[in-house]
């Protein structure tokens, strides 16, 4: 149990440690062996993270870039120029992220079910997003190769707009985002809309499909196609 602030720079194995709610541990995640039931802050400085934590608390990335292997039942926050990288099925709560989170799916079409803000960089590949569920980032970035990511346009909020060098799938509502690639001809890009979709911002892909519904344009799209 831990109730000051504790900042560790060694090994610690136990079959359970606590952070009461007037305490915090700062550590490696790859010193910890045990699970941590997290009521305040745990800040992991980097390494991997292959400990449940559950708790009421928040877990904070303040490393470079840490990996997650295990369920996080927290709430997460990565600071300003830090990195986690975590598949979807391994996090239950809402996440800050100021960073880059990294965000996959084990099982090839994860689902989404995580409020996300803050300033950062979100980096998909393989995942549904859960109606109604917010994401809010400066840049959403679909990495070539990867499965679709589907979502209600509606549910997406970025300030420098959507990155998408995959697959993306709208299943309705309204696109204010911007939607560009990479310079990466050929190889990238692709949007599918699979419900009523109201558009509000420029789209350059390599193609856009229309699956079924509406397609309503409230500015004049640029379509790069190779359908």
């Amino acid at each position: 149990m831990a109730n000051i602030n504790l900042a560790n720079a060694t090994i610690i194995e136990q079959n359970k440690i606590e952070i009461t709610d007037d305490g915090s541990l700062k550590t490696n995640a790859s010193n910890i062996t045990a699970d941590i039931e997290n009521n305040s802050n745990l800040i992991f400085t980097g390494g991997t993270n292959n400990n449940y934590i559950f708790g009421t608390g928040t877990t904070i990335v303040d490393g470079e870039n840490v990996i997650n292997s295990s369920t996080i039942v927290n709430n997460v926050k990565i600071n300003e120029n830090k990195k986690l990288r975590t598949s979807v099925e391994n996090i239950v709560g809402n996440i800050e992220n100021n960073g880059v989170l990294d965000l996959y799916s084990e099982t090839f079409k994860g689902i989404n079910n995580n409020v996300i803000t803050g300033t950062g960089t979100l980096i998909i590949s393989n995942i549904e997003n859960s109606k109604d569920t917010k994401i809010s980032q400066d840049t959403i970035k679909l990495i070539w190769g990867s499965n679709f990511f589907e979502t209600n346009a509606s549910d997406i909020e970025t300030q420098s707009g959507i990155i998408n060098n995959g697959s993306l799938r709208f299943t309705g509502g309204e696109n204010e985002n911007i939607i560009k690639m990479d310079d990466m001809p050929n190889k990238a890009g692709i949007l599918f809309v699979e419900g009523d979709l109201t558009n509000k911002a420029t789209i350059t892909q390599n193609g856009m499909v229309i699956e079924k519904g509406e397609f309503n344009e409230v500015v004049q799209v640029p379509i790069q196609t190779l359908l």
